[in-house]
């Protein structure tokens, strides 16, 4: 079987790890653009709300910046920086992460496929020990539209859709473009994926990717 999985909060902590500190450094470069706030601690503060109920970065930076009623060039500011690593940082690959995928590469065909910037995916794995020989293929893509990665994995490795399972933790950008090609879907609940409602969506929802070792066991049955 063909296995493709998202990389942020499905393999890596990201959440836990950078996705605080990521805003943090947002907000002083919309801070030093010009942004006016009484308190950067209760921006802050702020910022964490909105992203608690917002499907990505970009999102909560959007709305915090809609809600500042600040120019458009502050979000772009922002943008920026949400999208680098800074220099020092740290980041773990989900419990178990490595030993579940050496199993899975064993019998199946593991590809991630992942959104993002190509150098700091890269630096993620690296940092959280995540052993890129186990992966056929690691895509980077620079949006959210996962489905023609998709379709394109399917006529290089040559599998069917049906031959196919995708394990991620949003639903709308990594399951929902697997679900309209007939791929099998696995969300993975963890980050902003505890805080949202995914009954009736995926195939399969889980909290640990040892829990895809039975799930693959059945439908080998």
């Amino acid at each position: 079987m063909l296995i493709i999985f998202d990389l942020d909060d499905t393999l890596i902590d990201t959440s836990g790890a950078l996705i605080p500190l990521k805003l943090k450094m947002s907000l002083q470069a919309m801070a030093d653009a010009g942004l006016k706030v009484p308190s950067f601690e209760k921006a802050f503060l702020e910022l964490l709300k909105i992203d608690a109920s917002s499907p990505n970065g970009k999102e909560t930076l959007t709305r915090f910046v809609e809600k500042m009623q600040a120019d458009a060039h502050l979000l772009d500011a922002g943008l920026r920086e949400y999208l680098h690593l800074p220099e020092d940082f740290s980041v773990s690959a989900l419990d178990e992460a490595e030993s579940v995928l050496t199993t899975l590469a064993q019998e199946h065909t593991l590809v991630i496929v992942s959104t993002g910037l190509e150098e700091a995916q890269h630096a993620k794995m690296e940092k959280a020990g995540l052993p890129k020989e186990l992966f056929q293929k690691i895509i980077i893509c620079p949006d959210y539209n996962k489905k023609l990665y998709y379709l394109r994995l399917l006529q290089e490795l040559r599998y069917d859709a049906t031959e196919t399972m995708v394990c991620g933790d949003k639903f709308d950008t990594d399951l929902l473009p697997a679900k309209e090609l007939k791929m099998i879907t696995v969300q993975m609940l963890w980050g902003r994926a505890l805080k949202s409602s995914s009954d009736g969506k995926a195939d399969y929802t889980i909290k640990k990717l040892r829990e895809l070792l039975p799930i693959l066991e059945g439908l080998k049955a």
